[in-house]
């Protein structure tokens, strides 16, 4: 039983191991990131997570588009060349901050709409007496 015991434990080292130093070295990667490459990071948004910025997301598409800026910076191109390079590849799904557009105006000011109508149905019931 206690061969058993010792084989088990020396599995587990052998798995656990490893794993521990390639999250280490992948927190180390993280911290790499020049100013730079932080600001882009914080614009772009994850295609595979939820609500999470590239920065934030360790999946890999995240780190695939880090190593892209990362390469790309190297090669002295700007922070807006880089954000309309991913943009034209990935669509506007890809930006936090989407552009204001025809297409979109409706979906932006749809707020503003809505509770503008709540505020005048609300004030048109009060001068009426009804509320």
């Amino acid at each position: 039983m206690k061969k058993i015991r010792k084989i088990l434990i020396y599995i587990f080292a052998i798995l656990y191991i490893p794993s521990n130093l390639y999250a280490e070295q992948g927190e180390s990667n993280y911290l790499e990131l020049s100013q730079e490459a932080i600001e882009i990071t914080e614009e772009l948004r994850c295609l595979v997570c939820e609500s999470q910025n590239v920065l934030e997301s360790n999946s890999n598409f995240s780190k695939d588009i880090k190593l892209f800026i990362h390469n790309e910076l190297n090669n002295n191109k700007t922070k807006d060349q880089i954000i309309n390079q991913i943009h034209s590849k990935y669509g506007d799904s890809v930006l936090l901050r989407p552009p204001l557009q025809k297409n979109t105006i409706l979906l932006w000011f749809s707020p503003l709409i809505i509770f503008s109508l709540i505020l005048f149905y609300i004030i048109r019931r009060i001068r009426r007496g009804l509320f």
